[in-house]
């Protein structure tokens, strides 16, 4: 797992993989947390699985805590997700919730339909886009 800051807060986007890292985009697991116009934001990309569970876990932990403001988790680089992956991202939200902070995803059509499915596209605040969810961080902070 790789969890390096975006060292620019006027960033426009995180990408949700690193060209140098990653340059294909092949599915490996990959965090990159970043502060977008104020911002946090943890972009996540690959598959989650049982294989990398502790991984993304932690991520999202460390998101949350160093999160002083809304947080938002960008999945549209997501291939797979499994319920342990759903189970932490709800571990996430309530995190947020009990300390009155809010928490929004981020997701590409296959996670947007799995949230659908589990019924958690009406328990999580779900955008298409990186900057329609920043937005609304932005309006609701």
């Amino acid at each position: 797992m790789e969890n390096r800051p975006n060292k620019s807060e006027k960033a426009d986007l995180v990408a949700p993989y690193d060209p140098e890292t990653n340059p294909a985009g092949d599915g490996r697991f990959l965090c990159i947390t970043g502060l977008v116009e104020g911002v946090h934001l943890l972009s996540v990309s690959g598959e989650i699985d049982s294989s990398v569970h502790g991984d993304f876990k932690g991520a999202i932990e460390t998101a949350v805590t160093n999160a002083h403001s809304p947080l938002v988790i960008d999945l549209t680089g997501v291939r797979y997700i499994d319920s342990s992956g759903f189970t932490d991202l709800i571990g996430a939200r309530k995190r947020m919730t009990e300390r009155n902070d809010r928490l929004y995803l981020v997701s590409n059509r296959a996670v947007h339909r799995l949230l659908r499915i589990l019924g958690l596209d009406q328990v999580f605040e779900v955008y298409a886009t990186q900057r329609e969810a920043v937005a609304a961080a932005k309006q609701n902070a």
